[in-house]
């Protein structure tokens, strides 16, 4: 089975006369998904409608990461924060996770699919998603011409920080960052920790041949300005191991990376996911 990754860099080359829109718009009168370009992260929206509620729903991936996120709203409050979300559709049923985020005075509903869920739900002809008050059912699966637009929107975002898309492709073993050790003696953020502070910060890393990361570039904030900053400071400049080519040759190379800051302090190497 083909995941994702493999089917969005198939789409690269495919010409997609869509214009990348800033924000959440207005609901499209036409049915079935929209592409919508975001500063770090691409995105499939459209509107459904669930007796009287209408609920935006988007489809959301960060550049060089296999997971993809979808994010249900539709303005109102949402009693339950957290549980088990299903997904079913006419060739079986899978659970998962979600929360509720609040986004001023919008709460999202927000399922996080990983590499194998998203290929998963992204072949669906239909999908019932039910997570807690909230049941919707999405249009039909988005079309090539759609993931071609995801495609090219996640190469123009690594372009802009400097990471030719061959470059996040190219290793046979991608770099490997010791997280723990890299901030086993740091103290935690002093803003963040007068705060109570706490969440996961996504980035994206540049190591190059010799093992030194270049360069850091967050795809999902932690929720905390401090935890971001202080993510980043500690990676950059900092040792990896590099990537290796396909005859175990040291090479520049890209590798996605999770921090997850937890009070009483610890950070956890959550894994790196390609």
């Amino acid at each position: 089975m083909r995941h994702i990754a493999s089917l969005l860099a198939a789409l690269a080359a495919v010409s997609v006369p869509i214009q990348a829109q800033p924000g959440i718009g207005a609901p499209q009168p036409a049915p079935g998904w929209h592409y919508v370009g975001l500063p770090d992260s691409c995105a499939l929206q459209t509107h459904v409608s669930a007796g009287a509620r209408t609920f935006e729903v988007s489809l959301r991936t960060p550049p060089a990461r296999d997971y993809w996120w979808l994010e249900i709203s539709d303005g109102g409050p949402t009693a339950q924060r957290w549980g088990t979300a299903t997904l079913k559709a006419s060739n079986g049923l899978r659970t998962t996770r979600f929360f509720v985020e609040d986004r001023g005075p919008k709460q999202v509903t927000r399922i996080k699919l990983d590499k194998d869920l998203s290929h998963w739900a992204l072949t669906q002809g239909k999908l019932i998603v039910a997570a807690g008050s909230v049941q919707v059912t999405l249009p039909q699966r988005p079309d090539e011409q759609r993931l071609g637009a995801i495609a090219n929107c996640k190469a123009q975002i690594l372009n802009g920080w400097g990471i030719s898309p061959a470059l996040a492709n190219q290793a046979i073993k991608p770099p490997l960052v010791d997280v723990n050790r890299l901030f086993r003696s740091l103290p935690y953020p002093a803003d963040a920790f007068s705060k109570n502070e706490q969440g996961d910060v996504d980035v994206v890393l540049v190591v190059g041949e010799t093992g030194t990361i270049q360069s850091c570039h967050i795809i999902e904030s932690g929720g905390s300005n401090s935890l971001d900053a202080a993510t980043c400071a500690a990676l950059e400049g900092a040792h990896a191991k590099p990537a290796k080519n396909n005859k175990g040759q040291p090479i520049a190379g890209v590798v996605a990376q999770n921090v997850a800051w937890r009070l009483p302090f610890k950070v956890w190497n959550t894994g790196s996911t390609h």
